[in-house]
């Protein structure tokens, strides 16, 4: 469920895109589906919200297998890691 949500969905009023990498990862997201909306309806206190998806072959997550990967992928979420490793001169392609 977590690599669905990897790329954000589209929410237009009361309705949530979803653009999902396969065929496997939309049937796994819809046996959760009706948990999902239970939860997100339950607390926006908004039950016309809806949840489509779309399979998007397009879509390739790279994985980040070394240090230096997963690094650039952390940073790219939260910047300020890099002015945190400049001020600690820390090294982050360990190995």
């Amino acid at each position: 469920m977590a690599s669905i949500f990897e790329v954000l969905p589209e929410v237009k009023q009361d309705n949530i895109h979803l653009s999902i990498e396969n065929k496997a990862l939309e049937d796994e997201f819809n046996a959760q589906r009706s948990d999902l909306l239970e939860y997100v309806r339950e607390h926006l206190s908004n039950y016309n919200i809806q949840v489509d998806t779309e399979v998007n072959k397009d879509i390739k997550l790279k994985k980040a297998y070394t240090p230096q990967e997963k690094f650039a992928k952390m940073s790219d979420k939260n910047p300020l890691l890099e002015q945190l490793v400049q001020k600690l001169d820390m090294d982050v392609g360990y190995a």
